[in-house]
């Protein structure tokens, strides 16, 4: 007696592959691919990092010893500076004060030979400091400008104003010993400079 006839589906090996859990040699590929991508950047983060450690091991000493060398030279440079300010003070206080007295008198012969330039027929007058008027009188004598003295108790020795029929000038030379008593005392009394320091502080905090 014939035997019944059963029919059996068959299948490709790829589909019964994939549901037994194997893989195809493409996806194994991709597979191992993207798993040898991952450790090669695992690895080169672990790397950067122990180099970045070991840098800041090995540089941190040689930072902080620069530091230290660099803020012992600019305290010694600031109190080098701290020593000569006396002196400065001196200079200020004994040669300056004659250079401004020359250079009040200067001034005037200059304004006093522009103004008869100007105005020929003008009649200027020159107001000074009353202990001023004769030794500066004799030495602007020989200035060719009609031009006459007049004490002004209301001046200081640096000081003078030349008057004209429609106005005057001034001159003021105890201004420029105030500005450079005031540079001085700015200058010595800025704090020491820090601007380095403070960038190997930042250089230091940002390796740590």
């Amino acid at each position: 007696m014939m035997s019944a006839l059963k029919l059996e589906i068959f299948r490709p090996r790829t589909d019964e592959a994939e549901e037994d859990g194997y893989l195809s040699p493409e996806a194994a590929r991709d597979l191992r691919e993207t798993a040898y991508a991952e450790g090669v950047k695992a690895g080169a983060a672990s790397a950067s990092a122990a180099f970045e450690a070991e840098k800041i091991r090995l540089l941190g000493p040689i930072l902080d010893a620069l530091h230290r060398a660099e803020r012992s030279q600019t305290e010694a440079h600031m109190a080098a500076l701290s020593s000569l300010r006396p002196l400065l003070d001196t200079l200020i206080a004994t040669i300056l004060p004659p250079l401004a007295y020359d250079g009040l008198i200067a001034e005037l012969r200059q304004l006093l030979v522009a103004a008869a330039r100007s105005a020929p027929n003008a009649s200027l007058t020159l107001h000074l400091a009353p202990e001023n008027t004769e030794a500066i009188g004799a030495v602007l004598q020989d200035v060719p400008a009609n031009f006459r003295i007049s004490p002004a108790p209301e001046l200081g020795a640096l000081e003078a104003q030349l008057h004209w029929q429609d106005g005057f000038e001034t001159i003021d030379l105890h201004q420029v010993l105030n500005a450079a008593h005031a540079t001085c005392a700015r200058f010595f009394a800025r704090p020491a400079d820090t601007d380095q320091s403070e960038m190997t502080l930042k250089g230091n905090a940002n390796a740590r």
